[in-house]
């Protein structure tokens, strides 16, 4: 759902600065998803780690963007 709304915010919205405090929410959820089953199953944590990393290259993105676009 949070990666939904971030595509929300960001495309449909044009809101890149609500989509920058989302994706943080969503880079925090995914944390979790990788350190819990950690112990039991570390192949479906590695497994999460892709994903991690493409947010954390959307969250700069989008950072760099509001950065260069500041709302007046």
């Amino acid at each position: 759902m949070l990666n939904v709304l971030w595509s929300l915010l960001f495309f449909k919205m044009h809101r890149p600065d609500l989509a920058l405090i989302e994706v943080v929410a969503l880079w925090l959820s995914i944390v979790p998803l990788i350190l819990l089953p950690l112990r039991y199953s570390p192949r479906s944590s590695l497994l999460m780690l892709p994903y991690l990393i493409w947010v954390s290259v959307a969250a700069y993105l989008n950072l760099t963007i509001v950065r260069l676009n500041p709302i007046l």
